[in-house]
């Protein structure tokens, strides 16, 4: 292989046609002659045949590994906005007293997993807030209809009713007094 790039004499070379122009040229091309040979062509050209499919392979287990984590790994943390309810319209107030907010979690339970349920509720500071004082809240967590209740004991019948919701409700820390006051004898 090495005869291939050994320079030619310089009697050869200018007996050959062209003579000098000739000479010049093979002279200025055999530094470049190693790396534009079929051996080196081949090279390239495998070398940039196994960098592009491995590129493409690598593209695609990305894509795939990214489809199949978001198919099939569950999200362990979710947050829902609630907005709470004010029943002013029914003249009843005994119907709903206090604030309520539903919202179902459907779509992100996964069954078998724990989860730690945290509330955070913002209110505006008004002077009617800061009236109101301190306030409890109650969270019921109602299973999907006709089913049990995620706490494993059967709902009453009229919870069943509606999917999963979460419910949020504005209760008085203290009890309220009766309605019509005990008179003592």
């Amino acid at each position: 292989m090495e005869a291939k790039y050994e320079m030619k004499d310089e009697d050869e070379m200018e007996s050959e046609p062209g003579g000098l122009v000739t000479g010049v040229k093979n002279l200025i091309l055999l530094p470049i002659r190693p790396f534009i040979s079929k051996t080196a062509l081949r090279t390239y050209l495998t070398s940039i045949l196994i960098i592009s499919t491995s590129t493409l392979l690598l593209i695609f287990a990305i894509t795939a590994y990214i489809l199949f984590y978001y198919a099939y790994v569950p999200n362990l943390t979710f947050s829902r906005t609630i907005h709470l309810q004010f029943d002013a319209v029914h003249t009843n107030q005994i119907v709903n007293r206090h604030p309520y907010g539903t919202a179902t979690l459907a779509p992100d339970l996964i069954t078998g997993q724990a989860y730690d349920v945290a509330i955070e509720l913002s209110l505006p500071r008004t002077p009617d807030n800061i009236a109101a004082g301190n306030f409890m809240l109650q969270v019921d967590m109602l299973a999907a209809a006709g089913g049990k209740s995620t706490w494993g004991n059967p709902a009453p019948e009229g919870l069943t009713s509606d999917e999963n919701t979460y419910t949020a409700q504005r209760t008085p820390q203290h009890p309220l007094p009766p309605a019509t006051p005990k008179l003592n004898p």
